[in-house]
């Protein structure tokens, strides 16, 4: 990646790709508090910056991708390019998701698939480094 021999052809890719991992840690966010929340209206504490973050993020990349076709670095372009559709496909879900705890009445919390957790029986006779 670094042919060109200088840290500034990538250093915008990785500003990019540091707020996409900050624009997914607010989504996570947001779903686990619809998850947990009984008042809904808690997820705007971080589905507000998550909006900012992710817009921001994708009019950086889209620059990103027109400065490097601008100075024919290609293998560059179609990096930013992948993480471009990777933000997309993964908000995607995350709002589908999310619009789903929307239309709850309660919250569902963090187990909703399981009546009760499991959680293994050791036998007293069992040896000293199987017990936890």
């Amino acid at each position: 990646m670094l042919y060109t021999g200088d840290i500034s052809s990538i250093w915008p890719m990785f500003g990019a790709t540091n707020q996409v991992l900050a624009s997914l840690a607010l989504a996570i966010g947001t779903t686990i508090i619809l998850r947990i929340s009984a008042k809904k209206s808690y997820a705007l504490i971080t589905f507000v910056p998550c909006v900012f973050v992710t817009i921001t993020t994708f009019v950086a990349g889209i620059m990103n991708v027109q400065t490097y076709l601008a100075k024919n670095q290609m293998l560059n372009a179609w990096l930013s390019i992948g993480i471009l559709i990777l933000v997309v496909i993964i908000m995607f879900e995350n709002i589908r998701v999310q619009i789903k705890l929307l239309k709850t009445d309660k919250p569902i919390g963090m187990n909703d698939d399981r009546d009760v957790v499991y959680c293994p029986v050791i036998p007293a006779d069992a040896p000293p480094d199987a017990r936890p």
